[in-house]
Order: C-alpha cells, then structure tokens, then sequence
C-alpha cells in the first residue's frame, strides 16, 4: 500500500488529527497525484476538518506555485477556519498568476473585506478587468457588505442577540413542548415558527435601511429564491415579494418563535459570509424593534424536539394529524413509526435547488403561486385544535399562520421531514432521524 493510499483511505476513515497532519507533512507531492490531492482535500474539507484541508491545499500550493486552484482551495479552507488573513495572501500570490480570473477577483476581494481591509478590496474590484458588467455589480454587493460589517460587527450581533432573548421569554426544549402539549389538550390555536437565513434575507427593515444595503439584500433574495423556486423567478411580478415583506404580520400572530442561535451566528462571521450575516442580524433587528406578544427559542427547535422524542410524544397525544412537506412517502412512514390512525396529506413542491436530493416526484411542480394559493385555500376551514407539521419554507410560515387562524395547532418542523424521510437536504443532517 503506497502511503498516498493509506493517507486517502485515513481521511475516509477520520483518525486523530495528528495522523493526518504527519501525513500530509511527510508526504511527496507529485504532479501526478493532484487530482487526488484535490479529492482528499474535499473530503477533509466536507467531513469537517478544514484545518487539515487548508493544511494540504497549502502544501500543494507550494509545491506547485503556478497552480492556482491549491491556492484558491487553500484560500477557502482557510476561510472556513476564520483565518481571512491567511485565505486573502493566498488569493492574492493567485490573482498575480491570473489577473483575468474573475472567481480569484471576488473573491480575493471578499476575504480583504472580510480582514478589514476595504480600500484594498475596493482597489482589487476597480482593477481594469477582461469581462466588464459584472465586476461593478460585485463592487456594489460588496461596498454595501463593508458598511453592513462596520454597523453590526460580530460582539455588537451577539449583543443584539441577548437584547432580543432579555425582552422575550426564551424556553427550554422542555418548555416548549409543555406549550404545545397544553394546546392539542385544550384543541386551542397554537403556531411554532423558526426563522433562518432565508426568512432573513427578505424581511425589510424599512425604506432607509434598504437604499443603504440595496445591492446586499438584492443579492442575496435572487440567490434564495433561484434555491426555492428556480432560476428567472419574477419574485416582484408575481407578488411573491410582497408577500415576504408582510412576514412581520406572520410574527405578531405567532406563540414561539425559534430564533438563529449564538454558534450559527459565531459561524457566519467566521466564514464572512454575505448572505448569513445580514440575513440572521436582520431577523434580531426586526425582532429587538417590535412588540411581540410571543416567546422565544433556539431555531433549532425541531431537531431538540426530536431528539427529546417530544415530537413523537406530540403525534402520539394528538393521534390525527396533518401534514404539509413536498414528500408523499410522508405519511405512512409516519403512521407506522408514531402508531397513529390518520396523516391528512398536502403535497406542496419542494425547492428546486435541492431536487437532486428530494427526487423528481417532490420537486415536481411551482409552489408559488400556483400550489401556495391552493393550499392556503385547503387551509381555510375550522381545524378544531388539529396538529399539523408543516415542512414548506418560507411559505411554510404563512401556512402555520392560517392554521392557527382558523383553530389549529401548527408546528414548523422544516427539514426534520427531510430527515424523516433520509433525505439530507441540510448541513449536519443525518440518517438517524430516518423514520
């Protein structure tokens, strides 16, 4: 067994990091191994130890100082570890081997931002460029992200984040369940939602704070709603965006809402990320800035619940239940694991940007408008304090709104139905919530 072999096949098996770093130190880089290298870069970087994939990619990247992709690769593990300082040299010695390259542009220009570095970056982005429009766009987003950065620095965030938890009461896993239980006993209306970087990026914070950070937000609604709906979706014609702009007047009406945690938040600012920073910051602001009549818990409510076997207990207790999730195998998975005698079924399509992972058969189809209006249509009956599980997204939250409208007792549980159903359509998902 060669001892490129051996390495590859300890990084499938994840020993102690000390191993694989002597490997890697030890190890012969030879050209005739870089796509290897490069393979067993992603699996460090994938199977959580990006220390290690910088570590190798670094390595190469010196071994071969005209092969940018080990630089870039390098550059991006490191980002992943919070060293933007390290990720930007890298980028830079790149963008020196090729000036035209607009991926190692933006993002050199990203991690100069990312180190404080903002003239720099600006400096990177005005450079005279090959391809023309785009690198203006990029020095907008980017231009807005640098002043987004300066207001809501990582402290003043987490800062932010313990306003919010000091001006609504947050509840245990516990608790929580104790709240809902309660509602299926007394059939009384109840709704659970959790707000994530999707919900974030398209509420508004009003007209002054969206002319200042235009480009951001832009930028980020056009990346989620491609993820949801696909590509050329007219967000503004088909009065989708409206529609999340009046997400505020699904929060006024909500029981508990599960808000973005600390280490979420810790990781974004770590990774410098465009989308996760404002979206997640935006959702406290919003929240810090209204009276609420509502109570507050981790956004990772669903997966407690589980893990507690709460939501069994709920399903249990309530006997027939109703579901809402683009997945049709739902319901009788469900029946079986919960012992239950009924699953009242809404197949909804699901994202398009995960569709490799749900299958054709889920993705099938347009949620919004055509689905959404007829669901919310199905939606608009007395419920007499039925539990529903609803699995649908953004939309999902206007559908937990009109269930406790008209008397249900509603639950956002997200991709746990993914996980329900072994489809790990998020990060850290895994086979052991397969029902």
């Amino acid at each position: 067994m060669s001892e490129f072999t051996f390495f590859l096949e300890a990084v499938q098996n994840n020993p102690r990091d000390e191993a694989i770093q002597r490997i890697i130190d030890e190890a012969d880089f030879s050209k005739e191994i870089a796509a290897e290298l490069l393979d067993a870069g992603f699996k460090l970087r994938d199977g959580g130890m990006p220390h290690l994939a910088a570590r190798l990619f670094n390595k190469a990247s010196l071994a071969w100082t005209q092969e940018t992709s080990f630089h870039y690769e390098a550059a991006f593990a490191y980002r992943l570890t919070g060293d933007h300082t390290r990720a930007a040299r890298l980028l830079a010695k790149a963008f020196t081997i090729q000036p035209n390259n607009e991926r190692i542009r933006q993002f050199l220009a990203h991690m100069m931002f990312a180190t404080g570095a903002h003239s720099q970056g600006l400096g990177v982005l005005d450079m005279q460029n090959a391809s023309g429009g785009p690198v203006q766009d990029a020095r907008q987003l980017f231009s807005d992200f640098s002043q987004y950065m300066q207001n809501f620095p990582k402290s003043a965030s987490l800062i932010l984040r313990d306003e919010v938890c000091s001006k609504y009461e947050e509840l245990s896993t516990q608790a929580v369940y104790s709240e809902i239980s309660r509602a299926i006993y007394d059939r009384s209306p109840f709704s659970l939602i959790r707000l994530g970087d999707g919900e974030g990026s398209c509420l508004s914070l009003g007209d002054v704070d969206e002319m200042e950070y235009a480009a951001l937000y832009a930028a980020n609604r056009r990346e989620l709603t491609e993820m949801w709906f696909g590509k050329d979706f007219p967000s503004e014609q088909n009065g989708f965006q409206a529609l999340s702009r009046s997400l505020p007047d699904v929060l006024a009406q909500t029981d508990i809402i599960g808000i973005p945690y600390e280490s979420w938040i810790e990781h974004e600012y770590n990774i410098s990320s465009t989308r996760g920073i404002p979206s997640l910051v935006n959702i406290l602001r919003c929240i810090r800035n209204a009276s609420l009549n509502t109570k507050i818990c981790s956004q990772l409510i669903h997966m407690d619940l589980q893990n507690g076997d709460f939501i069994g207990k709920l399903i249990k207790q309530a006997d027939k239940i109703a579901l809402i999730s683009c997945l049709s195998e739902l319901p009788d998975l469900i029946k079986t694991r919960f012992e239950i005698s009924s699953v009242d079924f809404y197949k909804i399509p699901g994202e398009k940007g995960s569709s490799s992972v749900l299958g054709e058969a889920a993705s099938a189809g347009t949620h919004y408008p055509n689905a959404y209006h007829e669901i919310m249509e199905r939606l608009s009956t007395p419920h007499d304090g039925k539990l529903f599980l609803v699995a649908g997204g953004i939309l999902g939250k206007f559908y937990v709104n009109k269930i406790k409208e008209f008397g249900g007792v509603a639950l956002d549980i997200g991709s746990l139905a993914d996980g329900w159903a072994k489809k790990n359509t998020r990060p850290g998902m895994s086979n052991q919530f397969a029902l």
